[in-house]
């Protein structure tokens, strides 16, 4: 029996998931494939012109079956892959304090120093593939807010276990890139960081991952203009919250319309609140918006048996990053409420029942007749081990300080 799992089945708790997981990151070296990986094919695909680029990879993105090796598509590494599973090894040398976990955990963070992007004001990364959108194309390996957030993250995370200055000063030396080379947006309510240096957006999510390496660089270098810019970005999307809890996922700032998609990055605006305010002070208002946005998530974007929503309100397919980020989402502000903690446990648990191949990796989608089982990297693997790091860190914790205080509760012997 799993001692994780409650239902007593063999194989379905999260240090078995984790365990086999591991083994399979390991296996492929931490390279993977990626769903928006369709235009690094040798075909030349980029020649047919702006929309049927979009469609191709939209349609890589979608179909089933991994046809990747037919167009000549490698399995790479991915940065923002390589900072969530620095951020889970050492979440897992942080509990346990082995040379085999530390080993790779400074492997990880070499390969992050070392495969920075350059020429830009600091350290960044991005994703090595190109990507194509209605609005802009991003060239491969060009640094994002959000690749950048990620894996200053894991930095942190690795420097909190290590003390490694040279983590220390990746972080200080990244928050640069944030402050110079991404387009800022300062209004009344508020700052807005752009998603990449290539254009002006609003993208709620985005800019508060920046902001996010800004509180972490001011808490480690005492930049009080850091912590201010930091400020000014969790004010603006507080602004944005809308009186049932939920943020819209952007804005055009010319029509004054929002993008309503409502999924994972929910759990991003509240991890990303979550953890500025965690090493800088925030506004007052932060905890009870923290405590609204929470409840419209656990309540909206999950069923009760863990399975999440794909897009609000469309139901499928199920997505293994909603799976990953409402476990990480839930443990984390568990604070906040004492039924998130469990709610965590049960994400993991149909997670691991229902998304998991017998190999240990985790399948894409769950449709309501049949499920991808392509293996990614990043979108999947590295998400999922992190997502159960984060619930046994935080799990060990809780069951720590309960046994404590109870041991405090009872009536000395005379």
């Amino acid at each position: 029996m799993d001692k994780a799992n409650g239902t007593g089945q063999p194989g379905t708790g999260p240090e078995h998931a984790l365990s086999t997981l591991r083994e399979y990151i390991e296996r492929e070296q931490f390279r993977g494939y990626d769903p928006y990986d369709g235009l690094t094919t040798r075909l030349p695909v980029a020649r047919l012109g702006k929309w049927p680029t979009i469609l191709f990879m939209q349609a890589m993105k979608r179909f089933p079956l991994n046809v990747r090796p037919l167009l000549m598509i490698r399995k790479v590494h991915n940065a923002k892959a390589m900072g969530l599973l620095l951020h889970a090894y050492s979440l897992l040398y942080r509990q346990q304090r082995d040379e085999t976990t530390r080993k790779t955990m400074d492997w990880l963070f070499n390969w992050l120093k070392t495969n920075a992007a350059t020429g830009y004001s600091g350290p960044a990364w991005g994703y090595p593939f190109d990507w194509a959108g209605n609005t802009k194309t991003v060239r491969a390996f060009t640094p994002t807010a959000v690749a950048t957030g990620f894996v200053a993250r894991g930095l942190y995370a690795y420097y909190s276990v290590t003390g490694s200055e040279e983590a220390k000063a990746l972080i200080i030396a990244s928050a640069k890139f944030i402050m110079h080379d991404l387009p800022h947006d300062e209004r009344p309510e508020g700052l807005c960081i752009s998603y990449t240096p290539l254009v002006q957006d609003h993208c709620y999510n985005a800019s508060l991952l920046g902001a996010g390496v800004l509180a972490m660089a001011a808490a480690l270098d005492g930049r009080d203009d850091y912590a201010e810019k930091a400020r000014q970005a969790a004010a603006y999307v507080l602004h944005h919250q809308k009186p049932d809890g939920r943020w819209n996922y952007s804005l055009d700032v010319r029509t004054g319309r929002e993008r309503t998609q409502i999924d994972f990055h929910q759990g991003y605006v509240l991890e990303s609140l979550y953890e500025i305010g965690s090493v800088i002070q925030l506004e007052d208002k932060t905890t009870e918006a923290l405590r609204k946005g929470m409840a419209f998530y656990h309540r909206e974007q999950f069923f009760p048996d863990g399975r999440a929503k794909w897009r609000l309100p469309v139901v499928w397919p199920v997505e293994i990053h909603n799976q990953a980020q409402g476990i990480i989402t839930h443990a984390r502000l568990a604070f906040l409420d004492p039924v998130y903690l469990p709610f965590a446990m049960r994400i993991a648990q149909w997670t691991n029942e229902q998304m998991r191949h017998p190999s240990g990796y985790f399948y894409y989608q769950k449709h309501s007749w049949f499920t991808n089982r392509i293996s990614y990297m990043r979108w999947s693997q590295a998400w999922m081990l992190l997502a159960h790091a984060t619930l046994l860190s935080i799990a060990e914790k809780t069951l720590h300080t309960d046994t404590a205080n109870r041991s405090q509760k009872k009536t000395p012997v005379s």
